[in-house]
């Protein structure tokens, strides 16, 4: 693999981006973001990213595109039994 410039961008449902993230001018083999808003911070969702590299000879910009699903309500559970007791 060959080290590449590279930007990645996390957007909201309505086009905007919400997070961005670059190689800070220090092209990388390895493109990595982590997205960690706060609490409240954005709605649950379908969220786009987007990652854009160019190559140190100027092939690009490469794309790749893809989803993260922000829930932030626990899932309903519910556990049924025999009304027996087991003591550990």
């Amino acid at each position: 693999s060959e080290a590449a410039s590279w930007k990645l961008r996390i957007l909201d449902p309505g086009g905007d981006v919400v997070a961005t993230r670059g190689d800070g001018g220090t092209p990388s083999v390895t493109p990595a973001m982590t997205w960690a808003p706060a609490a409240g911070s954005v709605a649950d969702g379908t969220y786009d990213w987007t990652l854009e590299a160019t190559d140190a000879w100027g092939n690009g910009p490469l794309e790749a595109h893809g989803h993260v699903v922000v829930d932030t309500h626990a899932p309903d559970v519910s556990v049924a039994g025999d009304g027996s007791s087991t003591e550990c």
